[in-house]
């Protein structure tokens, strides 16, 4: 299954979002500038790594490490596609 979503934010900035469900799509983004596109891997292993720290960090002193509001706004991109 795959979903696209196109989402518009302030300033004239837009994001597309490519879901793709059930296959081994490794995370990546494609970033576009007015002078090039960069085709960006996301090294996972740290990424996980670096989530489990931070999800200790929060069990430890009580305090989330991301803003609560982008949180939930990036759930609410992951349940609109989800849900397409």
């Amino acid at each position: 299954e795959y979903v696209q979503l196109l989402i518009d934010y302030a300033g004239g900035k837009t994001a597309t979002l490519n879901l793709y469900c059930g296959t081994n799509t490794p995370y990546a983004a494609t970033v576009t500038t007015g002078e090039e596109t960069t085709f960006v891997t996301v090294d996972t292993g740290a990424l996980f790594k670096n989530a489990t720290g931070a999800m200790l960090e929060l069990f430890k002193t009580g305090k989330p490490n991301v803003d609560r509001q982008e949180t939930l706004a990036i759930m609410k991109l992951r349940d609109k596609a989800l849900n397409e």
